[in-house]
Order: structure tokens, then sequence, then C-alpha cells
């Protein structure tokens, strides 16, 4: 590997990602870290990060603040899996008929982007997105184009 090569790996990169504050450093880290933990330590870390988007949901969007109180249960204790699957499966159809209930009352409008779907079922599905999952999306894509080999300063072609 070339110094040029190894410079954008360990400094260009990381300092570009550092300056827009993006969080994609940390979560970067965060995935690395976490990809070689015990099964069960695993297990945790995603028991955990569901009941806080659970807490998260049943606080700020009403579709499901409604539906975790219909079931009459703690929004924490739905984390657990006998419990989650008595949540309703969120359809297309249900994303649509609820499509403002389903937003979040946490985040100011200007901090959420419009997404869709590409429409191969015939109408696209519209969704909004925040930043943390844009920095979590690029973070996966780097940690999971590591484990073929490819590194940072890694030349590559996309095919699509």
């Amino acid at each position: 590997m070339t110094l040029g090569r190894l410079a954008y790996a360990h400094v260009v990169h990381p300092l570009y990602h550092f300056a827009k504050r993006d969080g994609v450093n940390r979560a970067v880290h965060e995935l690395r870290r976490n990809q070689w933990l015990a099964a069960n330590a695993i297990d945790a870390i995603q028991q955990e990060k569901l009941r806080r988007i659970l807490v998260h949901a049943h606080r700020h969007v009403p579709y499901y603040r409604d539906a975790i109180d219909a079931l009459g249960v703690d929004p924490r204790e739905l984390a657990r899996a006998e419990t989650f699957a008595r949540l309703p499966v969120l359809t297309k159809a249900t994303i649509r008929r609820n499509h403002d209930r389903l937003q979040t009352t946490a985040l100011s409008g200007n901090r959420l982007q419009l997404n869709s779907t590409s429409g191969s079922t015939g109408e696209p599905l519209k969704f909004y997105t925040d930043d943390g999952i844009s920095t979590y999306l690029k973070a996966s894509v780097i940690r999971n184009k590591e484990w073929t080999g490819w590194r940072r300063s890694s030349r590559e072609v996309s095919l699509w």
C-alpha cells in the first residue's frame, strides 16, 4: 500500500467524516467492536437498542403509542421476544393509511428526509428517515466491505 493510500485511509477519510460531524467514524468503530462479540452479548445489545426504540416510539410516534397502549403493556417489556410478537405487523397499506401518525414528534421536519421504495410492486412507498439512519447505513457499508478485504484506501468498481 502506498503512503498516499495509507494517508487517505487513516487520515483524510476519517477527517472528512469528523469535519462533517456525521458520526460515521464512531459508528464504524462501534460496528467493528461489536461484530465479534459472543452471541449472547450481541443479543443483549440488540434487545437494549430495541427497548430504546420502543420507548421512543411510544413517547413520540402517535401510531405506536396507540398500538402499544392497546396491548396494555409497558413498551420496555415489548423488547422481549415473547411480547414483541404482539405488536401489529406494519404493512405498506398500514403505512400509507397512517403516514402522518407514523412520524416522530421528537424531530422537526427539517431533520427528516423523505425517502421512498422503488415502487416495484406498483406504487412507491414514501417514508421519512433521519441523519442517524444515514450514519449507520454509511458505517455498515464500510464495515461490510471490510469483510471482503476492502479498506478505505482500496480502489473499487461498482456495477449497478
